[in-house]
């Protein structure tokens, strides 16, 4: 074998090595990206689906005492069916505590005891915090400072 013919095939096995890292660090990229693109696409979901259990949440404790409240109760009731595993566990549990001490109150208040009652309507008011919290995002100026810093 000439030196030719041996530098000739170092040059191919060369090239051949880096066609294939290139393909394997370019298919490595592509998954990265696409696994953050679910990631994203799974954390706005998740913000949407506690903004609006906070919404329905909301909405549920204005109709608590009127005759609005049974649809409210309704559509919290067929939103939490489609949508509580997009929700942080705490606030899974705040929101099913919630439509509970609802229903307690609107539909059974007259047979609660004192403390029965008093449970019902610190969980059904605790509620909104815990939806909020569970979600929290820092305030948009530090998010700001990060990126100008």
């Amino acid at each position: 074998m000439t030196i030719e013919n041996y530098l000739h095939l170092v040059s191919t096995l060369i090239s051949i090595l880096t066609f294939i890292a290139g393909f394997w660090i370019s298919k490595y990229i592509e998954n990265h990206k696409t696994k953050n693109q679910l990631r994203s696409a799974a954390i706005e979901k998740r913000l949407i689906a506690h903004q609006e259990c906070y919404t329905r949440w909301s909405a549920m404790l204005r109709t608590l005492e009127t005759d609005n409240f049974r649809p409210a109760l309704d559509s919290c009731l067929e939103w939490w069916y489609s949508n509580c595993l997009f929700l942080e566990p705490k606030a899974r549990a705040a929101f099913s505590d919630a439509i509970s001490s609802s229903q307690l109150i609107a539909f059974n208040r007259r047979s609660l005891s004192e403390s029965e009652f008093n449970n019902a309507c610190r969980k059904l008011m605790n509620a909104g915090a815990l939806i909020s919290a569970a979600i929290d995002l820092p305030p948009i100026t530090e998010v700001f400072k990060k990126y100008v810093d």
